[in-house]
């Protein structure tokens, strides 16, 4: 395809070309490489250049590179909404999963995103996610939106994701 995805992890950039596309692989032990799957697998993950800073049981923070290609308003350089919307939802999504103790397919029931104010040009955006609550069907979760400071956010997310078992779709499993 020509593109290539850079993943970030332990503040170093890593080539995902040895990453080969396909389906996320639910039973993968370790929640970094996991997420860095889930991540690649996404293909307009990969075309916004996203990637994984880190990524445990208890949340997952993935980084937004700032490129001329996510900019919203060329007279201002601001990063387009949908770029950082992807981030978020990518995110969650990524951290529903890894809250399981047996990992299942969460498709986004819902995503609830509130600006605080635009993305300082020239600069990354990094998307933390936890999740607050697991239910049988749903799970809840919340996330922020920073670029330097965590303590400075730009956006916050809420979202809820449906549980859909380990094998959806599978004989003796309900849809």
């Amino acid at each position: 395809t020509g593109v290539k995805l850079s993943i970030f992890t332990h503040h170093r950039y890593h080539d995902c070309a040895s990453l080969q596309p396909g389906p996320i692989f639910l039973t993968t032990p370790d929640p970094h490489h996991f997420a860095t799957r889930f991540v690649a697998s996404v293909r307009h993950c990969e075309l916004l250049g996203i990637g994984v800073a880190k990524a445990s049981q208890q949340g997952v923070t993935l980084v937004l590179p700032y490129s001329e290609s996510i900019v919203g308003d060329p007279a201002t350089g601001i990063i387009h909404s949908g770029a950082l919307t992807t981030l978020m939802d990518t995110a969650l999504g990524v951290a529903a999963p890894l809250a399981l103790q047996n990992r299942e397919i969460c498709p986004t029931l819902d995503l609830r995103i509130d600006y605080m104010g635009a993305a300082e040009p020239g600069t990354s955006v990094f998307g933390e996610a936890r999740i607050y609550r697991i239910t049988d069907n749903v799970i809840f979760a919340r996330g922020t939106a920073f670029q330097v400071d965590a303590n400075r956010p730009i956006a916050y997310c809420v979202a809820t994701f449906m549980r859909m078992g380990k094998n959806p779709g599978q004989p003796g499993q309900p849809l």
